[in-house]
């Protein structure tokens, strides 16, 4: 038979109680899960960094370019 709403409660208290000493390292998981934000934030600045470094002459060529026409309109 179905164990009662209490009996299920009790048995997740239970688990709850059990996890509880594992559960002091989730801050430092937290700080970690930061860490790789900040690095993956990095690399995507840097990667932006020279594709701009590269490319960018041909942007402002570009918009020298529209400008030009827009001003003949």
């Amino acid at each position: 038979m179905s164990r009662g709403w209490t009996a299920a409660m009790k048995g997740d208290t239970q688990m709850r109680d059990m996890r509880l000493p594992f559960s002091v390292g989730s801050r430092a998981e937290e700080g970690q899960g930061m860490v790789e934000y900040a690095l993956i934030l990095a690399l995507i600045s840097i990667a932006a960094i020279a594709i701009l470094t590269t490319l960018g002459q041909d942007v402002v060529a570009v918009f020298t370019s529209a400008a030009g026409a827009l001003a003949a309109v």
